[in-house]
């Protein structure tokens, strides 16, 4: 088994990037002290916006209830016995994809849970019933099925994909992403708000007021990539893919609140790490809480200590490594040489490329 580990150590300045059901900014209890969280699914979704924008010919798929419109959509046109949306959902009920019925008048057709599913499925799909109506007989089961199981998305293999009656059209997620926390204790900074009205002509031009939360921390951010896993799926494509989902994780961002805060930034620190026993996530380096006055660089010197110490101890260093630090006070001995982002994503690619034919 073979393990891609990110440790990313990351400041965000005053901001409300992933927000609770009342709107404050998420935190979690970790070693006794209320931390800043941003949710893995938060930073999933801005990683897979990130990478749909910047490869826009890769299936990445969607996550979504209206499966049976995006099948529709491709159906080519013919003369069909019913409208093409509602042939599609009655295609994912006799595949058992839940689907909300006719009784449902806002969800009809819909499926009832999330489902992952990409564009070659969705025109896989779309065949079998324009096939349907020229030959006037339903799909065969197994045709069904090979139309989900072919070319599943990216994004499944990637995040995973789940169908409760179909275990055969699961796919287990090949990246485990954890809540990025802070490393310090978490402070929410109360705003009071007012929107002027700018065609009021009295004193009283408030025409809207409320008060909101903000927070600010460093942030610990962790994701490991089951290498394995991605080529059963994947196969030739791997390399590409896993190095295009590196660069988006480390340099994406979610947008809540962005623009009353803009809050972009890059990280501190990214280490990368190739491992053979298991993966490791260092979090544990921040059970104890900094101060809150501490820096980047004391929240690294602490992160890549626990690293050291790990590896020494239960003797599993990585079979490759590469770290990329912007604190220029940082010194440790187990940083090694430094990398650029790009000369970490061409040191992935090269260890994760099949080695030419003869090579020896």
């Amino acid at each position: 088994m073979r393990y891609l580990d990110i440790h990313i150590l990351q400041t965000v300045p005053l901001s409300a990037l992933n927000c609770d059901d009342v709107g404050e900014p998420k935190t979690a209890t970790f070693g006794g002290v209320a931390r800043m969280r941003i949710s893995s699914q938060a930073w999933k979704y801005a990683t897979l916006a990130q990478l749909r924008r910047d490869h826009p010919s890769t299936d990445w798929g969607v996550l979504t209830t209206r499966a049976a419109d995006m099948i529709a959509e491709a159906m080519p046109e013919r003369d069909y016995p019913r409208p093409p949306a509602q042939l599609a959902a009655d295609l994912l009920a006799a595949a058992k994809i839940a689907v909300h019925g006719t009784g449902d008048n806002h969800t009809q057709g819909r499926t009832k849970a999330m489902l992952r599913i990409g564009a070659r499925e969705a025109d896989a799909l779309a065949e079998l019933l324009a096939a349907a109506a020229e030959t006037g007989q339903q799909p065969a089961a197994r045709e069904v099925t090979a139309a989900l199981t072919a070319h599943p998305p990216v994004c499944a293999v990637l995040f995973g994909r789940m169908v409760a009656k179909r275990l055969d059209l699961r796919i287990d997620a090949a990246v485990s992403t954890a809540h990025a926390i802070g490393v310090s204790a978490a402070e929410t900074t109360l705003d009071f708000y007012t929107a002027m009205d700018n065609l009021a002509t009295d004193s009283s031009a408030a025409g809207f007021f409320g008060t909101t939360g903000f927070g600010s921390s460093t942030l610990y951010r962790y994701a490991t990539v089951d290498l394995d896993r991605a080529r059963a799926c994947l196969g030739q494509d791997t390399t590409a893919i896993i190095t295009a989902y590196l660069r988006a994780w480390i340099t994406s961002m979610p947008s809540g609140r962005t623009a009353e805060t803009a809050p972009r930034t890059l990280p501190h620190l990214v280490s990368v790490a190739l491992r053979e026993q298991q993966p490791l996530n260092l979090s544990t380096a921040f059970a104890s809480a900094l101060p809150a006055t501490a820096t980047a660089t004391e929240a690294a010197h602490r992160l890549l200590t626990e690293a050291a110490d790990f590896e020494r101890f239960y003797n599993m260093a990585p079979a490759a490594a590469w770290t990329l630090s912007t604190l220029p006070d940082l010194a440790h001995e187990r940083l090694g040489p430094l990398r650029t982002l790009d000369e970490i994503i061409t040191g992935v690619a090269a260890t994760l490329s099949p080695a030419p034919a003869g090579a020896r």
